[in-house]
């Protein structure tokens, strides 16, 4: 059996979006929604203004940026999307299957979106640490595969506005029934999101 997993990131502001087929409704929270102090927000916001009209754009760009951090840590961690996918080539670009079932022979192929993952700021820098578990059980309750942190990624940006994805690959799955089960770790935030889902390959 082998298996990839990666992560990916992509640094804009817009994202177009594509009509695809979930095969999971969203996780759960892992924490309830923090109260946000729209107050606080308020007076970020109005400070970047008066950086604007001041003509420091550089300086009105960094206001926005933190009061879009700071509703970004207030935020739950939860999967924004999870599909399996018969191909995956970008972010928001992939072809999603329409169920839970493989043919023999065929990789699983995971996509998922992390959203409300804390962002650290340290000096000018904005630092992001995530890791994910895997675990993969038989229908008799025996482990297949299992790797803890198996994706970890620990970077620093420029910018919170960080969206990205991840990926899972694992091949040569015998054919069975199964119950694919991650866990999703946020290390600068402290907290974890646990969920599973059941397939089959044929």
């Amino acid at each position: 059996m082998r298996c990839e997993a990666s992560i990916t990131l992509i640094i804009f502001l817009l994202i177009a979006t594509i009509p695809v087929y979930p095969i999971l409704q969203p996780s759960k929270p892992a924490d309830p929604q923090e109260q946000v102090d729209v107050g606080e927000v308020e007076e970020i916001v109005r400070n970047a203004l008066e950086q604007l009209r001041a003509g420091d754009s550089a300086g009105a760009i960094n206001g926005l940026a933190e009061a879009i951090m700071y509703i970004r840590n207030k935020s739950p961690l939860r999967i924004a999307k999870l599909f399996l996918c018969s191909e995956v080539r970008d972010y928001n670009d992939y072809d999603a299957k329409q169920g839970y079932a493989l043919n023999s022979g065929e990789p699983l192929l995971l996509y998922f979106e992390p959203e409300g993952y804390g962002i650290l700021k340290e000096g000018s820098e904005y630092l992001i640490w995530i890791s994910q578990d895997v675990e993969i059980k038989d229908d008799k309750g025996d482990v297949i595969f299992q790797k803890n942190n198996w994706v970890e990624y620990k970077r620093a940006f420029p910018t919170p506005f960080v969206p990205f994805y991840m990926t899972n690959r694992i091949t040569d799955i015998p054919p069975g029934n199964y119950t694919y089960s991650y866990t999703l770790k946020d290390h600068h935030k402290n907290i974890f999101l646990t969920d599973s889902f059941e397939f089959t390959v044929r």
